[in-house]
């Protein structure tokens, strides 16, 4: 059935006309474009709803707090570091949390997540103690970058190198940096270390139980370090007992008999 058209007057007979639609068809028109913004203003409501519940609902409030990774931190200080008991977990801020877990002296990094609907999971990388630094206000135990992490009694318990004659950062800093660099590439030496003294800006001397000292400039001396330990005994047999080794220029290795 053809639907019937809308013609005006002095339009031409083979011009195109608009169908006529009929009042019904606009009605159903009309109510399908209304149900739809009605359903989306539903959906508006309900999912306005549910965000208001989900972060004022008890329900969600956080009463658990997982730590993973902590060896020499108390797990349960950890978790109380973080804040987050109580607090709804939808709102909680986890950047905060983390930057809060950055601030422990033995936290080198942190991850926080949230699992619904009430605990927090946190994963800590501690840093590795490498040495202990002899200090006037007595010793602190540092990392390979020379931050400290623990001092006093809980320093003296770690059986490790000790730093001597560090007066600033950054000679501390480049001490320990020599000492984990021993511990990686060295550790025959590293485990017989028992102090490093700073002489100068860029002089240090190893002290280790069955060697000679051994100068270094910082960890660039570690190659040379290896190459005496490679061929200390050889050397040793042909010049007699050594009185120090020169580790401080690249690719060259000094020896100093003993000359009594």
């Amino acid at each position: 059935m053809r639907r019937p058209v809308r013609r005006y007057w002095g339009t031409p007979r083979d011009a195109a006309v608009r169908p006529v639609v009929p009042w019904r068809g606009r009605l159903a028109r009309f109510v399908r474009l209304a149900g739809a913004a009605l359903g989306a203003a539903a959906l508006l409501v309900g999912a306005d709803r549910a965000l208001h519940v989900a972060t004022t609902s008890p329900a969600f409030a956080v009463r658990a707090v997982q730590v993973e990774g902590a060896v020499h931190e108390d797990p349960e200080q950890l978790a109380a570091a973080t804040g987050a008991r109580g607090a709804n977990v939808f709102r909680l801020d986890l950047a905060a949390v983390r930057e809060r877990l950055l601030a422990r002296p033995w936290v080198a990094d942190a991850s926080v997540r949230r699992v619904v609907p009430d605990t927090l999971v946190v994963r800590v990388l501690e840093r590795t103690p490498v040495a202990r630094w002899q200090r006037a206000g007595g010793e602190a135990l540092v990392d390979g970058a020379g931050v400290v992490v623990a001092e006093g009694a809980e320093a003296a318990r770690f059986e490790v190198p000790r730093i001597e004659g560090a007066e600033d950062a950054a000679a501390l800093a480049l001490a320990a940096a020599t000492v984990q660099a021993l511990r990686e590439a060295a550790p025959q030496l590293h485990a017989a270390l028992r102090r490093l003294e700073v002489t100068g800006p860029q002089g240090m001397t190893l002290h280790a139980e069955g060697q000679p000292p051994v100068l270094v400039s910082g960890p660039d001396s570690v190659d040379e370090v290896v190459g005496w330990l490679e061929h200390g005994a050889a050397l040793g047999r042909q010049l007699g007992p050594v009185r120090q080794v020169d580790a401080r220029w690249r690719d060259r290795l000094f020896v100093r008999p003993d000359e009594g």
